[in-house]
């Protein structure tokens, strides 16, 4: 008998010496706020490596095909003829499609967001001009987007998403590369909205 008064007596002790559960949070609390925060800083724009998501197996279109890389603008693209401004950077591939092997899929990224949208108004008033013959539709893209198919049946889309304007330039069906330029525009969204 004694020894079992002893050990509920041992027990009542302990159990008044054990924290309240407010004690307990407030520890807990204190902890965390002197815990640091992992904080992630951004690549600069200028640094990017977007090569390898440009083009994924199953972007494109059936009959299209990525092709070379290059992290440098042709002078003689007609987009530089219309005030695009010089990005921080820019990333451009290739494509491919039947007998049309003239495609390309353009990145332009700017720190400035004016510049992005200097672009971005370029782009669209040339496309605009160029297939007056063709059907020029809004596309659900980014932050705004423009694409249009000629009667001969090339398609081209601009899209401005925060800091970048993609391009596509490419023969084919609207609703192919549209659906190619969605996919490309959720893979580039971490790396271009900040």
């Amino acid at each position: 008998m004694r020894k079992i008064l002893l050990v509920l007596i041992g027990m009542v002790l302990l159990a008044g010496c054990a924290p309240s559960q407010t004690a307990i949070k407030t520890a807990v609390a204190q902890t965390m706020a002197v815990i640091p925060t992992p904080t992630s800083t951004p690549i600069p724009f200028s640094a990017l490596q977007l090569d390898s998501q440009l083009i994924q197996p199953g972007d494109l279109p059936a009959g299209c095909v990525g092709g070379q890389i290059t992290n440098t603008r042709n002078p003689d693209h007609f987009y530089d003829k219309y005030s695009v401004p010089t990005p921080d950077y820019y990333i451009g591939e290739q494509i491919a499609c039947g007998n049309f092997t003239g495609g390309l899929v353009q990145v332009f990224v700017y720190t400035n967001k004016a510049n992005t949208s200097t672009a971005y108004q370029s782009i669209y008033v040339f496309l605009g001009s160029l297939f007056q013959g063709g059907t020029g539709n809004a596309v659900s893209l980014g932050d705004e987007g423009f694409g249009v198919e000629s009667t001969l049946g090339e398609t081209d889309l601009v899209v401005r998403h925060c800091n970048a304007v993609l391009t596509v330039d490419q023969a084919g069906d609207l609703a192919g590369m549209t659906a190619y330029a969605q996919r490309l525009d959720k893979r580039l969204n971490p790396t271009i909205c900040r």
